[in-house]
Order: structure tokens, then sequence, then C-alpha cells
């Protein structure tokens, strides 16, 4: 007779969601859709004959359509300018 897996049981977070704060856009909204954004690797560093596209996920303001700074790469995020 084969072994039915059980599925593990979830894991209980040491904290509710009234310990949490939202995540805001810029802009003040706070529904966030899935996006996708391309970089452009030469065939040099790739090896390849033709450049490579390399997609990197992130997510976007259903609102004003720009990418969560917070979550992007440090080398994309815009810069922030103070006086």
């Amino acid at each position: 007779m084969n072994r039915v897996e059980q599925p593990e049981p979830p894991q209980t977070l040491p904290f509710g969601i009234k310990d949490t704060t939202a995540v805001a856009c810029e802009c003040g909204h706070e529904v966030f859709i899935q996006g996708n954004m391309f970089r452009r690797v030469s065939r040099i560093l790739t090896g390849t004959t033709k450049d490579a596209l390399v997609p990197i996920t992130v997510p976007v303001c259903a609102s004003c359509k720009s990418p969560l700074q917070d979550l992007l790469p440090e080398e994309l995020k815009k810069p922030k300018f103070t006086l």
C-alpha cells in the first residue's frame, strides 16, 4: 500500500495583520500589480551571438503605473533629491 504524503500545516507567524502597516506608492495608492522591466546584456558578457534580455519582475502601482521603489534593486531606483 502506498503512503500518501500529508501536506504540512501552515506555519503560524508571530504577528498578525494588526501588527503591520500598509505599503503605499508615492502617489498614495496601496494596490499593486505585477510588471516586468527588461535589462539588456551585451553579447560580449553572455558569450552568445546576440545581446540578451533579462526580465526583472517588479510590483507596479495599479493607479499611476510606477514601480514600487522600495523593492527595486539599488541600481534601478530613482535618485532622491533633497535640498
